[in-house]
């Protein structure tokens, strides 16, 4: 089973150019597969962020086996 999401805008991306801390975001960014790793039932993939200049966002996660 997988869900992917795809975003032509970004509230992160929006509020860091906001504060100044725009040059933080991928780092942001990463924290995604971070966060689905402690979960431990999937796995986060992905293709292209806004952040590092991409067409688009695509959030992904994938069930691990057996889970």
């Amino acid at each position: 089973m997988r869900y992917e999401a795809r975003f032509s805008c970004c509230g992160i991306c929006t509020l860091m150019k906001k504060l100044g801390l725009y040059d933080l975001t991928p780092a942001l960014c990463h924290l995604d597969y971070t966060m689905s790793d402690a979960g431990g039932a999937s796995s986060f993939v992905r293709e292209y962020t806004l952040a590092s200049g991409g067409p688009y966002c695509d959030c992904g996660y994938k069930r691990k086996a057996g889970k």
